[in-house]
């Protein structure tokens, strides 16, 4: 064989090398995670359970009767304007012996978690999520329409320990067909540990178990209205790694915290809402130890941390915890300025509210005029309407859900918002007619007549999803 003909065959074998590590990565990046064997987690699956241990230890059970006659419900919360709005009064004082005490407890939490080796990542970017049996429907329909939106991440779900049918199904049947898998807590903690944790404390679990370095965390409830792959490269997350939502609210952090946590307060920014923590971008390469710190101030949460972060009004529960953790941390956060915008309907001279939109990473303030600029809407959380089967039951005389008084169907957002509204409820009948997540439900075999019935009651003069612009295009 000629030099020349040697050298093509090098060529040719360089080049079929090169086209098989690159279809891997491509294949390695949208590929099922649990239908590869279990993953070994690094320090996760080995120490997660010593994590539950040290926090656990910390002597904070004196301080269970933290709030004993403070009355949550004086506390005057408002609505958060922007340059108008002042931080609410800090009338939930706690005297020096419990501050240093508290003090001491998260400088030793703090020390610990100095000491953890730096995590590995199986896979880059991702979504994560939580979800339990009685909300498998809700994770079903907003996965749908996250996959309607384009947006292509795997997505990791975890869950509850259990060996039902339903769960089985759930995790081996249904999530594969939409690029997602589950990850089950008790695979990393003892049922002791699990049932420990309570509802807003799974955020936490999740975030430590993510097998994605990049993550966009979504409640349940949080569906995508355009694809999410953009916001991890946005400028504000690549220069922080941790952005976060306003909620309506204004901030009402009690002043204790700030010495608590080691956080100057001239570092708070006061002129921002409170936290709205059911969807954030967390870079866990850079702020592992900011959702280590935030899982230790959830876990004494409900006792301690939450009443300090909220005064016990509204919002209570984890919103402020990465908040917190990271300028606990001296770590960086970047919080998106624009409100959420409810959206429902007006009906008897009542607000019936389905959700609120949440939006793009760049989008600003109102203006002084008070007026807020349109900015491209990229969540919505679907607060009020989910779309599980008690809330689409007719209740005679009543004015609820989809339903007027007298049993007729009825729209529930605003003309506006005809093409989210419609392929919210596109995305509901897909569930209940093309999946079994509604079957254990005493009314599930019929959630499929129901929903085909409204959707061509309701939007007959409506262009179908193959006819119309989509939504996501005209943002």
């Amino acid at each position: 064989m000629s030099r020349l003909s040697y050298i093509y065959v090098l060529v040719a074998q360089l080049l079929l090398v090169a086209a098989f590590w690159y279809y891997k990565g491509q294949y390695e990046a949208y590929q099922l995670p649990f239908s590869s064997p279990r993953p070994t987690l690094d320090w996760r699956q080995r120490s997660l359970r010593q994590l539950f241990e040290v926090a656990n230890t910390t002597a904070l059970y004196e301080l269970d009767d933290l709030t004993t006659g403070f009355d949550a419900y004086a506390q005057p919360i408002t609505s958060f304007t922007p340059g108008k709005t002042a931080p609410v009064e800090d009338t939930f004082i706690i005297d020096t012996h419990v501050a240093r005490t508290l003090h001491g407890a998260v400088r030793r939490f703090k020390s610990f978690i100095a000491k953890q080796s730096k995590p590995s990542f199986r896979q880059t970017r991702g979504l994560v999520s939580t979800s339990f049996e009685p909300y498998f429907p809700m994770t079903a329909v907003t996965l749908k329409l996250i996959r309607n939106s384009g947006t292509r991440l795997p997505m990791q779900v975890v869950i509850p320990t259990s060996s039902s049918n339903y769960t089985s199904y759930f995790c081996h049947t249904l999530l594969p067909q939409l690029n997602a898998f589950c990850t089950s807590a008790g695979d990393f903690i003892d049922t002791a540990q699990e049932q420990s944790v309570g509802s807003y404390q799974w955020k936490s679990l999740a975030l430590l178990l993510s097998e994605f370095r990049q993550t966009v965390f979504m409640d349940a409830d949080i569906y995508s209205l355009a694809q999410l792959e953009p916001l991890l490269k946005s400028s504000a997350f690549e220069s922080s790694g941790l952005v976060l939502w306003p909620d309506f609210w204004s901030r009402s952090t009690t002043s204790s915290t700030y010495g608590v946590l080691d956080i100057n307060e001239l570092d708070v920014d006061k002129d921002r809402a409170s936290v709205e923590a059911g969807v954030m971008l967390v870079d866990l390469g850079r702020h592992m130890k900011t959702a280590l710190l935030a899982f230790f101030l959830n876990h004494w949460g409900p006792k301690i941390f939450w009443r300090l972060f909220t005064q016990i009004s509204l919002g209570y529960g984890d919103k402020e915890s990465m908040y917190m953790a990271s300028l606990s941390l001296q770590l960086p956060i970047a919080q998106v300025r624009a409100q959420p915008a409810a959206v429902g309907r007006f009906a008897d001279g009542q607000w019936h509210g389905f959700g609120w939109f949440q939006h793009d990473v760049g989008a600003e303030y109102w203006s002084d005029d008070g007026k807020m600029p349109r900015s491209r809407p990229v969540f919505m959380h679907v607060s009020s309407l989910k779309p599980l089967w008690e809330n689409l039951v007719h209740v005679p005389g009543v004015e609820r859900g989809i339903y007027h008084a007298d049993g007729s169907f009825t729209r529930v957002l605003s003309a506006d918002d005809k093409d989210v509204e419609r392929e919210y409820w596109e995305a509901v009948e897909w569930a209940a007619c093309n999946t079994e997540v509604y079957l254990p439900g005493p009314n599930g075999e019929i959630m499929c007549t129901v929903m085909q019935k409204y959707i061509s009651t309701t939007f007959a003069e409506s262009k179908s999803r193959d006819q119309k612009e989509s939504f996501n295009s005209k943002m």
